[in-house]
């Protein structure tokens, strides 16, 4: 999964990442959280994150929120990292 764009959301604790990948045909929504079991590959490297609360996949995006005390400025260039590789 690669990262192709970084856009604000109204809600100043989540970011939309757009990604290469879909979710598979007649998927919904995902929503993701740290203490979850089972998560796809990509999901868990990005849980990694220091601040990461919890993850909404959907077709091309997911949304990541951050805790109150976390930084974007901290967190963005970490998931660059991992999505871009």
């Amino acid at each position: 999964m690669k990262l192709t764009k970084v856009e604000r959301t109204p809600n100043p604790l989540a970011m939309k990442l757009s990604v290469d990948e879909y979710l598979e045909a007649g998927t919904v929504g995902v929503t993701y959280t740290r203490k979850q079991k089972g998560l796809p590959r990509d999901i868990m490297r990005l849980f990694t994150i220091p601040g990461l609360h919890q993850m909404y996949r959907y077709a091309d995006f997911i949304t990541v929120e951050k805790t109150v005390d976390s930084d974007w400025k901290d967190i963005l260039p970490q998931i660059k990292k991992i999505l871009n590789g």
